[in-house]
């Protein structure tokens, strides 16, 4: 729950990976120790928004499940009782032209009661297994983003007016990125509201795949990597992209960097809680080790 906001928004545990931990004791906001205390309102919520939705995707990824075990179940049980009635057939059949065949028929008639017993249990068995019983969620813990006060340290390691977000730039970075991947005949798909560890998954017509973090800049300044986006650009390696749009809302020019963990000179990157990349290090590897036409 945003302090300054009545509801409730869902997020990836992920998000804390983007914070640090406070090295001495903090004040509590009030915000937090009334969110400790509504505990039936945030279970009321998360019932209604999370659990419910995702049992319902459980009960359906369930029934798909079981209508396939309940066919090949069927189709298998089918084959081996139509054999069994065959044989039978075959038994009785010669029974009633004088040969002996009691010892065969029964044991064939034991055999074939049996598959038809196995058939129901194993049907019965996968219907059980269709049912998905519920319990009550519960609290398991409770953490609070709170601002620090490192505001003037923050200033001194490089961090300038232009490094706090601005939604509008964001967004008029993300549009920008968008046409620009749509110019280049690839397939984009913004999921900025996800807050995932990028913005843009962008597919090409073999398949390739760039996921891209935006960094939107109202001028040309330096850009900053959460530990999220950093980590994700490590397993990512290639197909992590990172596109930083300086002058966003006036006059956009894209600089784009492949693998950006690999491409950025680890001397030039300043490391906090993120990870501080100094204009001139992105202008200069920007455009390195690929293609784009």
């Amino acid at each position: 729950q945003p302090a300054d906001a009545a509801g409730f928004e869902a997020l990836q545990p992920s998000v804390f990976l983007d914070f640090a931990i406070p090295e001495a004791p903090v004040h509590v906001l009030e915000a937090v120790r009334g969110l400790v205390n509504a505990r039936g309102q945030v279970l009321g919520w998360s019932i209604q928004q999370l659990f419910m939705p995702y049992c319902q995707q459980v009960i359906e990824r369930r029934a798909r499940e079981i209508e396939i075990v309940r066919r090949y179940l069927r189709e298998s049980f089918d084959v081996l009782i139509a054999k069994s009635d065959g044989l039978l057939m075959d038994y009785e059949h010669k029974q009633s032209t004088g040969k002996d065949m009691r010892v065969k028929i029964a044991e064939e008639e034991r055999r074939n009661a049996d598959l038809r017993r196995r058939k129901a249990e194993r049907l019965a068995r996968a219907e059980r297994e269709a049912l998905i019983s519920l319990s009550e969620p519960r609290i398991v813990g409770v953490a609070a983003i709170i601002p620090h006060d490192g505001a003037s340290k923050e200033q001194e390691m490089g961090e300038s007016a232009d490094m706090r977000r601005d939604d509008a730039i964001e967004r008029a970075a993300i549009e920008y990125v968008m046409n620009y991947e749509r110019q280049h005949h690839r397939q984009p798909e913004d999921l900025s509201e996800l807050k995932l560890p990028y913005d843009i998954r962008s597919t090409d017509a073999q398949g390739m795949t760039r996921y891209i973090e935006v960094k939107g800049r109202a001028g040309v300044g330096g850009v900053e990597l959460s530990e999220r986006e950093w980590l994700t650009a490590e397993n990512m390696g290639d197909d992590y992209w990172l596109y930083i749009v300086a002058e966003a809302k006036t006059n956009p020019t894209l600089s784009i960097i492949r693998n950006p963990v690999r491409c950025l000179p680890n001397d030039a990157i300043i490391k906090r809680t993120r990870y501080h990349i100094l204009p001139e290090i992105w202008q200069d590897v920007s455009g390195k080790g690929f293609t784009d036409e």
